[in-house]
């Protein structure tokens, strides 16, 4: 995933914001858009056009717990407060409440 090696490198590329304008999101599963929100935070990304895009597309994902604490780590991190994102968490958590583990 670019954009997460983009921020794993901390290197801030003009490029990214082009690449996810031509791509999207709809084609990325549930751990790539969990590694993608990552990667805003870290970037600190904060292009709201793209943020609400990936939080439309994350709507029709299933998210494993690791999934769900990244997004919300993201999304906290990017002050990123829509009524999209705290739906994404809400109903991730509940759906994989059992596989939590403290």
């Amino acid at each position: 995933m670019t954009a997460w090696s983009v921020a794993r490198l901390r290197l801030h590329v003009a490029e990214l914001k082009g690449a996810i304008q031509r791509t999207g999101f709809g084609h990325l599963d549930a751990k790539d858009m969990a590694k993608m929100a990552w990667a805003f935070a870290t970037l600190r990304y904060r292009d709201l056009p793209a943020i609400t895009g990936l939080a439309d597309a994350a709507l029709q994902q299933s998210f494993s717990p690791q999934g769900v604490a990244n997004l919300a780590w993201a999304f906290a991190k990017l002050l990123v407060t829509s009524s999209n994102v705290l739906q994404i968490i809400t109903e991730g958590t509940m759906r994989c409440q059992e596989d939590f583990s403290p």
